[in-house]
């Protein structure tokens, strides 16, 4: 207990800071303290349930378990108080630890397409969470894993890039991914290095196998996989086109090189047309989600390339075309 608790404190940043309490820690016959409350907040990541816990205006020891706190960063609740806690209040103390930390006022965190879509996810694993016999810590561990995916989705979308021209970090959290008039991106010569089709496609794949579900978050991730297979496509087009004419072909050869060209062109812009136009459809809130696989598999059907992760998420989807 001293070595960590010297390793902890070694950490913390030697500026001043207006302490209330101090705290004292028992684990088994090793007790420390007293240390500050900066000292303890930092501590805390690394406290067992077994641990003992003595504040300085407290009369007994208390048991860790019974003032556990949202996150390893916010100080322990009173012992009544815990007593309290449940799988839903401690969500609740999550998200708005989590919101404060980016600076935005929980009150207002409906406004926000990231806070909304964590909220769902995290709700979504309450039940089965409640009857772990250590539930909060499952709680926990479950809410940095949706929050880490979730981050991971809007790094994947490299929402900051779209929203370049707006720079208060929270703008990056108001939407996570803003459904796009792809025809008019297209013809503005947009490219889709900006969308990381790889990542998207493992995050589709966490999404699918974790058990946590959103609506919401479903949407998002059909139209950024969508939206990248039609930038994807849109790409071999242009470079199908600017293919050199070959040189070693006799003159008739060449012009009927040049027709099935044109041709093939063609046919692959008239697929791209459906491809944009079934992603057009995506917000559409009368748009249910079998009816929204149906707009997808009729244009694979025609050899639209979509990812199959597309077809699987719409397979499971509660409502994606609809929130």
């Amino acid at each position: 207990m001293a070595a960590l608790l010297g390793g902890v404190c070694g950490r913390v940043f030697a500026e001043p800071f207006a302490m209330t309490f101090e705290w004292y820690v028992r684990r088994g016959t090793e007790q420390s303290g007293p240390i500050t409350q900066q000292e303890f907040e930092v501590l805390l990541e690394h406290l067992q349930r077994t641990d003992l816990l003595r504040r300085s205006d407290w009369e007994e020891w208390r048991p860790f378990r019974s003032t556990l706190v949202a996150t390893g960063a916010e100080r322990p609740i009173d012992g009544e108080v815990a007593e309290h806690l449940t799988p839903q209040t401690l969500l609740k103390a999550l998200l708005e630890r989590d919101l404060r930390g980016r600076g935005i006022a929980p009150e207002r965190y409906r406004q926000y397409q990231f806070a909304r879509v964590v909220e769902e996810l995290a709700r979504s694993v309450i039940d089965e969470i409640g009857s772990h016999p250590h539930w909060p810590e499952a709680m926990r561990d479950r809410y940095r894993e949706i929050a880490s995916m979730v981050e991971a989705f809007i790094d994947a979308c490299n929402v900051d890039f779209w929203q370049r021209e707006r720079p208060d970090p929270r703008d990056r959290l108001t939407v996570l991914w803003r459904h796009r008039d792809l025809s008019r991106e297209l013809k503005g010569g947009a490219v889709r290095p900006y969308l990381d089709n790889e990542a998207l496609s493992d995050i589709a794949h966490d999404y699918l196998r974790r058990g946590a579900k959103s609506g919401e978050f479903e949407r998002l991730l059909v139209d950024a996989l969508a939206a990248a297979e039609i930038y994807r496509f849109a790409d071999e087009i242009k470079k199908r086109a600017s293919l050199v004419e070959p040189d070693d072909l006799s003159f008739v050869s060449r012009l009927f090189w040049r027709r099935s060209r044109s041709r093939t062109l063609a046919k692959s812009q008239d697929l791209l047309a459906k491809m944009i136009a079934a992603y057009a459809k995506l917000p559409d809130s009368a748009i249910s989600p079998p009816n929204c696989k149906k707009l997808f598999e009729s244009a694979a059907e025609e050899g639209a390339p979509w990812d199959p992760l597309i077809q699987e998420i719409l397979s499971v989807a509660d409502c994606p075309g609809s929130r």
